[in-house]
């Protein structure tokens, strides 16, 4: 009898901790970003149709590329949503997490990730204290903001600059019907 005694402390004082430990994660302070500008940049513009294949081909090298010197903990991939796989560290072992997101292309060619889905091994956790921890935790690039208390992560395209120094701007983001269109857009040259 003294044996069940001691294991229902044991795991009672287990609950308590792990209580403990997730309330303590919830009320940490997250680091603020600033939104990126939303203004609008002028010069040509050139139309580009793609596919969701050419895409995550192009997000994956982008990332690589972006993130060499750190170990990436996150893959981004296109399906009919936005899916994000990564790993966090609970508990002292890695954790997976999956999120899912639907695009909408807003007025000035930026999008807006909108929360559809979010798993974190098989346990059910609050979107928002997930994007914290993401927010915390992630690299990620100046461009990309995530706001937890509306669910969605805005991604300012006409702030990314690629390497030759064309920006990007989205027309249409329908990954449902794997129609990708957007504009390459050179600042630099005047209409």
């Amino acid at each position: 009898m003294k044996k069940w005694k001691t294991l229902f402390f044991s795991l009672l004082c287990l609950n308590i901790i792990l209580v403990l430990v997730a309330v303590v994660a919830i009320f940490q302070p997250i680091e603020k970003r600033q939104a990126p500008s939303k203004e609008e940049v002028n010069g040509i513009e050139l139309g580009v149709v793609g596919d969701k294949k050419n895409l995550n081909a192009l997000i994956d090298k982008y990332l690589k590329q972006e993130f060499a010197s750190d170990t990436l903990a996150y893959n981004v991939v296109l399906n009919d949503e936005v899916e994000v796989y990564g790993k966090i560290v609970a508990f002292g072992r890695d954790v997976d997490i999956k999120m899912t997101f639907a695009p909408i292309v807003q007025k000035n060619g930026n999008l807006v990730l909108e929360q559809t889905g979010l798993s974190v091994g098989a346990l059910p956790l609050p979107v928002e204290t997930v994007l914290k921890y993401v927010n915390n935790h992630f690299p990620m690039p100046e461009w990309v903001s995530i706001n937890p208390k509306k669910e969605s992560i805005y991604v300012a395209l006409n702030q990314m600059e690629l390497e030759n120094g064309f920006r990007v701007k989205a027309e249409k983001f329908d990954l449902k019907n794997d129609e990708i269109s957007i504009k390459l857009i050179d600042p630099s040259v005047q209409p």
